[in-house]
């Protein structure tokens, strides 16, 4: 697990929903993709493919989209 402080701007990320087959409930999110130069590929330890599973402290499990985005 990694921790990254925001301090301004944007992270540079686009995510995109992780689906429990069973359910079909969101389970979280994963990184869809890395805005070059952006604050998430400077720091380097994220890749595609990762959950983000906790921004600033809230769970984005079960999170709508807009939710989880916000």
């Amino acid at each position: 697990m990694y921790r990254l402080n925001k301090a301004e701007g944007e992270l540079g990320v686009l995510i995109t929903k992780k689906v429990c087959n069973k359910d079909r409930r969101t389970a979280g999110y994963v990184i869809a993709y890395i805005e070059p130069n952006g604050l998430i590929d400077k720091d380097g330890r994220f890749k595609v493919g990762d959950e983000l599973v906790n921004v600033n402290g809230q769970s984005l499990r079960g999170l709508s989209m807009e939710e989880a985005r916000n």
